[in-house]
């Protein structure tokens, strides 16, 4: 009789390999992989599959047009002192007040030693308003001015029978300032020349019977020399604002007062009379005053 053999344990520590989940296994990666080539390919005439054809991309749009240059002016720092600060242009403008005594014009109604200017003017001098007003061009040591003005005044003599003398001078002159010599303008000396016509006319009253009389002359040279005075310090000793404020908001560079001699000179030909040729002696020299402002 035989003996019998013992049984072995059925418990395994060996992993367990189930065919039948590999097999399922398998085959799902075989699908993925047949779909991945069906969407990254097409078939052709023949059934084989062949690689699709990429679609074109569209060119990318360049624009040619030419564009200009643009400038960008910078600022002005209103902070800096007047010689840095400054620009190539600017404008002037002068308000005052000019004497006038030509005092050998002979009266083209009165006759007689009455008939002087210094005899019906009682040896005063006339007082005559004026305005000017001009452009300016800026250099290294001072500026160029072009500038247009008008002065006019009259006076009067009720007892020698005048009852007005009227005067109005019309100018164009050119003007040369040392402004740029010092950082800050304060004491600017100038000189100015152009030329003037004067436009005259006398109303008198003689034994109840008025007479008027007048006429444009020919154009003459004037002369003018001056010293400007320089007003900003002492809006900054006010108001440390004032002076800024101005340059901001109307451009206002400086105030100066204008303290000058001016000169007209006597015409080429003097009338000693109406019925003369020439012009009446209107040769003047006399000293003015006035505020100039340049923006």
């Amino acid at each position: 009789m035989g003996q019998m053999r013992p049984k072995k344990n059925s418990t395994s520590n060996e992993p367990k390999i189930n065919l039948e989940d590999e097999i399922i296994s398998s085959e799902n990666h075989q699908d993925n992989f047949d779909q991945f080539e069906n969407d990254n390919s097409t078939t052709d005439n023949n059934g084989e599959i062949a690689p699709i054809t990429p679609e074109p991309q569209p060119k990318p749009i360049i624009d040619e047009r030419v564009y200009a240059d643009v400038e960008v002016e910078s600022r002005i720092d209103y902070t800096l002192p007047y010689k840095q600060r400054r620009t190539k242009w600017g404008m002037l403008l002068f308000l005052g007040a000019e004497m006038f005594y030509p005092s050998e014009y002979s009266s083209v109604i009165m006759t007689g030693e009455n008939g002087k200017f210094r005899q019906f003017s009682n040896s005063k001098m006339m007082t005559l308003g004026s305005v000017e007003l001009g452009a300016k061009y800026n250099t290294l040591l001072g500026s160029f001015g072009l500038l247009g003005g008008f002065a006019g005044g009259q006076i009067s003599n009720p007892d020698l029978g005048l009852t007005s003398f009227n005067i109005s001078i019309y100018k164009v002159g050119f003007n040369f300032a040392m402004d740029n010599v010092f950082i800050e303008p304060y004491v600017v000396p100038y000189v100015q020349g152009g030329v003037h016509v004067i436009d005259y006319k006398e109303t008198s009253v003689v034994a109840n019977i008025e007479s008027e009389e007048g006429q444009t002359t020919d154009p003459i040279y004037h002369f003018r020399a001056g010293l400007l005075f320089q007003l900003n310090w002492l809006e900054k000793k006010i108001d440390p604002n004032t002076h800024y404020n101005g340059l901001v908001s109307s451009g206002l560079e400086n105030t100066f007062i204008d303290v000058f001699y001016s000169y007209y000179a006597q015409p080429l030909t003097v009338a000693e009379a109406a019925e003369q040729d020439g012009d009446p002696d209107f040769e003047s020299s006399e000293y003015g005053v006035g505020l100039k402002m340049e923006f």
